[in-house]
């Protein structure tokens, strides 16, 4: 039912975060088996509402990527998009937002993946 399907996505969510695996137990263990009827830990809701956050920035994240690949990719041709996309997962966020700057700035493809590279690997 909905218990096993919620205890379930807080599992796999739980698991993204690296919680340990005594922790999961616990937690779903409460989704699935509350104390009382319509009740969970504070530890449990705080676990789901956690991976919930972490969830929603990530894909925040990954959007905001996106949408510099695509627009580097217009601007300056698709291999600068995707050697753009191969630098940004490994910089920081403080990194990337620079890079969308330097779309805007730059007038050329190996320009931008220069300050992209350089900026990304400061850090």
């Amino acid at each position: 039912g909905v218990r096993a399907g919620f205890a379930a996505w807080a599992e796999e969510a739980m698991r993204a975060l690296g919680r340990s695996e005594d922790a999961i137990g616990a937690t779903v263990e409460q989704i699935k088996n509350p104390r009382e009827e319509g009740r969970m830990s504070w530890q449990a809701v705080e676990a789901v509402e956690e991976a919930r956050e972490q969830g929603v920035t990530q894909g925040r994240e990954q959007g905001r990527m996106a949408l510099m690949v695509r627009l580097a990719a217009r601007k300056f041709g698709p291999e600068t998009g995707e050697q753009l996309a191969r630098i940004l997962r490994s910089a920081s966020a403080e990194a990337a937002g620079e890079v969308a700057d330097a779309i805007l700035d730059c007038e050329t493809g190996d320009e931008l993946l220069e300050k992209a590279a350089n900026g990304s690997s400061a850090d």
